[in-house]
């Protein structure tokens, strides 16, 4: 009865440790336009560059909403209930690839390590969201300072 229990609170710390690598520091939303129309969301984490240009990665290419934002690649991220419009632009290959991986791991931390352990990035896409409305976008990040 004690391995058992001992399981079951050894598999409780792993589900909050995951869900709090995943959730505990921001995590913005992705739309995208779905094939069969409307719209996909999708959470995402995000790096941040100059000019207000968002980094994004794709874990691995086959996914639905990458395939989208190839199609249409118009997108809308929200960050902190606000919403912007971006224009997406893939960067597939290893020095993509190895930029988004140093920018989520300096931003998220051990959270990137933790996630890195059961999410494999070795084919990951790096895509570059530049802003669509720059003013709108300056105007978000002089109110953040």
């Amino acid at each position: 009865m004690r391995v058992v229990v001992a399981l079951a609170v050894l598999f409780g710390l792993f589900v909050a440790t995951t869900w709090i690598a995943l959730e505990g520091s921001e995590v913005a939303v992705l739309r995208t336009r779905a094939p069969a129309g409307g719209f996909e969301q999708t959470r995402v984490w995000v790096a941040d560059e100059a000019g207000g240009v968002a980094l994004i990665e794709a874990a691995h290419p086959e996914r639905s909403w990458y395939q989208s934002l190839r199609m249409h690649p118009e997108v809308e991220l929200i960050r902190d209930g606000e919403a912007q419009r971006y224009r997406a632009v893939p960067e597939p290959g290893p020095e993509g690839r190895a930029r988004i991986r140093a920018a989520l791991r300096e931003k998220y931390g051990w959270a990137d390590w933790w996630v890195s352990l059961f999410q494999d990035t070795s084919n990951s896409v790096m895509v570059r969201l530049e802003p669509l409305d720059p003013e709108s976008v300056a105007r978000r990040y002089a109110t953040a300072e």
